[in-house]
């Protein structure tokens, strides 16, 4: 299972070299709630954030691009301090965001309690060969990307990462487990580094996948972002 490591959403967020998007016309807010299917699932924006899928659908589209094959995503998020920079312009370097995503092919399928145990038991063991810059995930994670951004900007990126390490798990329960990773590539030639949680969550019979990246990190990021994302889930699971 290889889903809750494809979205790192790493190319779009920087260096955005697309024609500049009409002035943005302002919607109401989204409900948090998010049908799989039969089942109805609150996902509370993260304490700080704002969701942008509905507002700021350029910024979203940039994000979207950054996926892998294998994931969907749901919504999109920045921190309400970065807003007024994105009414300016969207197609400047998103430093922080998070992302709630599910399988392309998990949002009608019901798992069971061994089902998700089996899934996380397949990444943690796994963790670091998938996030192995020269392995097959991330080398077909880098191709993905390259392809949706040359069809949608008609500019080559050649993106590639060019290191990784695992920083561990910091959650795990019945119901949630989380880890973090840092990562380095180099986009339109420039060097790219970010830390990333990933977590993956069991929620009314569903398996949704969590996100928080911060590019660039400092030495405070690297306590601030599990944090961000134990307080995320913890209200997700509060509202389910």
């Amino acid at each position: 299972m290889l889903i809750a490591l494809s979205a790192f959403a790493f190319v779009p967020a920087i260096y955005g070299q697309t024609r500049r998007a009409p002035a943005t016309v302002k919607t109401p807010p989204a409900s948090d709630v998010i049908m799989f299917g039969d089942k109805q699932i609150r996902v509370p924006v993260p304490a700080g954030y704002t969701a942008i899928s509905g507002t700021f659908k350029k910024a979203t589209q940039r994000i979207r691009d950054g996926n892998g094959p294998s994931t969907e995503l749901l919504e999109a998020y920045v921190p309400l301090t970065f807003v007024p920079e994105l009414r300016k312009s969207e197609d400047i370097t998103i430093g922080s965001y998070a992302l709630v995503e599910v399988g392309n092919d998990d949002r009608e399928k019901d798992f069971s309690q061994a089902d998700y145990d089996a899934q996380v038991a397949v990444v943690k063991n796994n963790f670091n060969e998938f996030i192995d810059p020269n392995g097959p995930v991330m080398k077909a994670l880098a191709e993905e990307v390259d392809k949706k951004l040359a069809a949608r900007t008609g500019i080559e990126t050649d993106a590639k990462f060019t290191g990784s390490r695992s920083l561990g798990f910091f959650e795990k329960s019945d119901k949630v487990f989380s880890g973090m990773l840092y990562t380095e590539a180099v986009v339109h030639g420039h060097p790219l580094a970010t830390l990333m949680t990933v977590s993956m969550l069991y929620l009314n019979h569903r398996m949704v996948l969590t996100y928080f990246f911060k590019l660039f990190p400092v030495g405070k990021d690297f306590t601030a972002l599990p944090d961000l994302s134990k307080k995320w889930n913890a209200a997700i699971l509060s509202a389910n």
